[in-house]
């Protein structure tokens, strides 16, 4: 383990010192005060994308484990099409249309969660925090339109002191909203409702519920008028998500991928079905994706099968990914509602994928079967059983399965082809290939490192206030303990394999082990397991209850007792020795402190100045008052102070009471002003302007506000965008917010 506030602290000295030389001599201007950090920043060009090393056990490849390049490109045109398909969603909900700008959501209404994630939960908009003792909390309902002057969500006395006093303070998180909420029945080739014109003819039978979150997202108690349902964590973008170790803010979209669902390990019971054999002796067997079948640096692949089956983002409760295979299998082609530019980047003219746009026409001209069946090899799709799912689980817990000879005749929606039945490991793969060619790595601020040397190079998009910021995020701000390398994030698959946990001093000056990557630095309030805002990577979850946290997961396995069959690490370890064994879980004691409660992804920071509104929360609306947040020292880092990062502010400790206490930072306006525009050198232009890899279908989203650069468009459209992208940029969260 490393000591990082030992590293941290002689960094911020260094830096201190060489600024101090720098203004004794009065020579050098200040952004050329550079400070070489541990993990230095640099251009995204440096860093491989990270793939599962064994994708030649499920892509097509050659005799020496060479995937086939048309079966690459068939997968990726796969995952492109599943991302936008709105078919795939209850009601119309696609994977894009939380991600649509900028990889993140750009909506302002009907965006607010009242913070479900809280402990215990908030379901009411306008409750005040329960550990607030003064102030007010704003009137926010289901369906409200967000205003500039709702930001931040803490409001101060004096915004830049934490100890002023609080005016107003909320639970509620700004997020993407969904689903409207209700109950999956089956799937229907018939005629949809006036809601789902845009799917086609095979829809989903739902039944709309009002009671539970069908009665916090309505907009009147009667009678009710309901609304989509929200998430409740802010949208974080896609773009560059698969340089992360894990995925979502609590980590739980893990690195390696089951087949099945997010979590990884931590669900014993994922199984998968293969067919062994050739011809009359073939067998399908249920397999767990371990040994040469385990699938790591996959987080995105476990990232893209929780939306899908979530009844608050994209499906009516209790939709299986069976059932969603049935339907999406059954289309006549991909994407069937919704224009294809014939230039997209990916679904145009894809000639080794075979894959050409349809337009005029909607769609492409494959269908989701034809391009499995190009991807993947046969042993995932081919067997001609047919498989039902009678209930119930078998003596080694997974879900019991029946293998039937092929009936005469349509088979019942009851009844998967093998392609139905692994509808998941396809979608998670390909979802995840078409998501790694979205890296945006030509910023000005990648530009600049390209140069070889970043402080001479001019640029019009960077210059002496660019430089000025990025030597403050490497010093005196203290943005690069959290937001390091290339990536922008110690989350990143490349610091994790390095050490995925890491030993600190926590801000009560104790020392504490935590999962790299993942930091408490006080934006909400939280205890713990019995008083929290949002628990983040501290929860526990899966068939077994098990710790989203690596730190305390790697407690459970130095202290499982392995002779104990029914302890539940001795189940994990057995269904996946890997997960027990791996070099990442170095051992950690058992009476250790553990400080993950609280903690959520350090996120990377690219094109963040296209992303508003910031944090797990959506509570700051600019990046400067983000900004301000850490240069307050946070927002609640004395109730939190156990837990708390010490790098939110500086610590010291208190001469009169010998406690340790986190000051603020104390920016200057013009080093303010530097983080600022150095933040806003990370956009890259051709995300701005939708370019290619950033190209799209079309995709109607609710909610979304017209836009006044496209005259011709319907009412939440967006229109389909070729590689060459869009001479005006997207309308942003700004543009929308209510006046």
């Amino acid at each position: 383990m490393c000591q990082r506030d030992t590293q941290r602290s002689a960094l911020w000295l260094t830096g201190l010192c060489l600024i101090m030389v720098g203004l004794l001599v009065g020579a050098l201007p200040a952004w050329s005060q550079f400070v070489e950090p541990p993990n230095p920043l640099g251009s995204l060009k440096t860093v491989p994308t990270p793939e599962p090393a064994n994708l030649n056990q499920f892509l097509k490849s050659d005799g020496q484990g060479r995937i086939f390049p048309a079966a690459r490109a068939a997968a990726i045109a796969l995952g492109k099409a599943l991302f936008w398909d709105q078919a795939a969603g209850s009601d119309g909900q696609a994977c894009a249309s939380c991600h649509f700008n900028a990889g993140a959501d750009s909506r302002t209404r009907n965006q607010l969660n009242p913070g479900f994630r809280a402990i215990p939960s908030q379901t009411h908009f306008g409750a005040m925090p329960p550990q607030q003792t003064t102030g007010t909390a704003p009137a926010f309902t289901a369906d409200y339109h967000l205003r500039a002057s709702d930001f931040p969500f803490t409001k101060f006395n004096d915004q830049t002191d934490r100890n002023s006093g609080i005016i107003s303070d909320t639970q509620a998180i700004a997020s993407s909203q969904g689903v409207f909420n209700s109950d999956f029945r089956d799937i229907t080739p018939t005629s949809c409702p006036t809601d789902q014109l845009f799917l086609g003819t095979i829809c989903d039978k739902v039944l709309v519920n009002a009671t539970g979150n069908g009665a916090i997202f309505n907009m009147t108690a009667s009678p009710l008028t309901q609304v989509r349902n929200v998430e409740p964590r802010n949208t974080p973008s896609n773009i560059n998500a698969v340089f992360n170790f894990r995925n979502f803010w609590d980590g739980r979209a893990r690195n390696e991928f089951n087949g099945v669902n997010p979590i990884g390990d931590l669900d014993p019971y994922a199984r998968v079905l293969m067919t062994s054999g050739n011809g009359a002796g073939a067998t399908l067997q249920k397999v767990s994706l371990s040994g040469s079948l385990r699938l790591e640096d996959a987080s995105l692949a476990s990232q893209a099968v929780g939306p899908a089956l979530s009844d608050l983002e994209m499906s009516a409760a209790a939709r299986t990914f069976a059932k969603l295979g049935k339907k999406m299998l059954a289309l006549r082609t991909a994407l069937p509602a919704q224009l294809v530019a014939p230039n997209d980047s990916v679904l145009g003219n894809n000639v080794p994928a075979g894959v050409k746009s349809n337009a005029p026409l909607p769609g492409i001209n494959k269908a989701y079967g034809d391009l499995i069946q190009a991807a993947f090899q046969s042993r995932w799709y081919g067997s001609n059983s047919v498989i039902t799912f009678p209930g119930g689980t078998d003596a080694d817990g997974t879900v019991t399965m029946q293998v039937i000879k092929q009936p005469k005749g349509p088979q019942n929606t009851d009844q998967y082809t093998q392609m139905e039945a692994n509808f998941s490991l396809f979608w998670g793969i390909a979802i995840q290939m078409y998501e790694a060619t979205l890296r945006s790595d030509d910023s000005p601020f990648d530009q600049a490192f390209d140069s070889g040397n970043p402080l001479t190079f001019q640029s019009p998009l960077w210059g002496d206030r660019e430089k000025l910021g990025l030597n403050v995020f490497q010093g005196a701000g203290g943005c690069i303990a959290c937001h390091s390398g290339p990536e922008f994030t110690n989350a990143s698959v490349r610091n994790v394999r390095a050490a995925a946990l890491e030993n600190m001093n926590m801000g009560n000056g104790k020392l504490a082990v935590y999962d790299t990557g993942f930091y408490n630095i006080s934006v909400r309030r939280c205890l713990g397991s019995s008083e929290c805002d949002d628990i983040g990577v501290g929860a526990t979850i899966g068939p077994l209850n098990q710790p989203l946290s690596m730190s305390r997961f790697a407690q459970r396995v130095f202290a499982h007792d392995a002779n104990n069959p029914s302890d539940p690490i001795t189940i994990v370890c057995a269904n996946q020795p890997t997960a027990c064994t791996s070099p990442l879980l170095i051992p950690v004691n058992p009476t250790q402190r553990v400080a993950v409660d609280g903690a959520l992804k350090a996120p990377g920071l690219r094109n963040i100045a296209l992303t508003a509104p910031y944090m797990h929360h959506g509570g700051e609306l600019t990046l400067r008052d983000v900004i301000e947040f850490y240069d307050r020292g946070g927002t609640f880092s004395d109730y939190n102070i156990a837990n708390l990062d010490p790098d939110i502010g500086i610590l010291q400790i208190d001469p009169t009471t010998g406690q340790p206490i986190i000051l603020p930072r104390d920016l200057s306006p013009a080093e303010i002003d530097g983080l600022v525009a150095f933040l806003e050198a990370l956009t890259d232009e051709r995300v701005r302007f939708q370019r290619a890899p950033f190209d799209h279908p079309q995709l109607f989203v609710p909610n979304l506000p017209a836009d006044p650069n496209c005259p011709g468009c319907k009412a939440g459209e967006l229109p389909a965008v070729g590689q060459n992208g869009s001479p005006t940029a997207l309308p942003t969260f700004f543009d929308s917010l209510a006046p």
